[in-house]
C-alpha cells in the first residue's frame, strides 16, 4: 500500500513530507509491527497524525489500505492506496479538495 501511495504522491508532484494525516486499515492487527516498520521507511519525523484500525474486510481482498490527507499548496487531497498479499492487485486514487 505504501508503494501505491508513493506513486499517487509522485503523480501529484508531491511527497510524503506533505502528508498531514493517515488512516491505516489492517485486515489483521497482527500485521501492525511489520506495517509500522515499512511505514517508517517512507515517513520521517515529524510523522503525520495517524489512526490504525483493524477491519474485517478490505476492497479487492487487500490486507492493508491507507488513506492519506495531503497538503497541496492552497488545496488538500485525499489519497487512497491498497494492496493485496498474494496477487499483487492494487487500487490507487487521488481526490482533490479545494478549500
Amino acid at each position: 500500500a505504501l508503494e501505491n501511495l508513493s506513486a499517487i504522491l509522485d503523480q501529484a508532484n508531491t511527497h510524503f513530507s506533505n502528508v498531514v494525516k493517515t488512516t491505516v486499515y489492517l485486515h489483521d492487527m497482527n500485521d501492525f509491527l511489520a506495517v509500522n516498520k515499512q511505514y517508517k521507511e517512507y515517513f520521517r519525523h515529524p510523522y503525520p497524525a495517524r489512526t490504525t484500525l483493524e477491519v474485517s474486510k478490505l476492497p479487492l481482498g487487500a490486507k492493508v489500505a491507507i488513506e492519506a490527507i495531503v497538503g497541496l499548496g492552497d488545496s488538500w487531497s485525499v489519497a487512497h492506496a491498497s494492496t493485496t498479499d498474494a496477487t499483487g492487485t492494487t487500487e490507487k486514487s487521488l481526490e482533490e479538495i479545494h478549500m
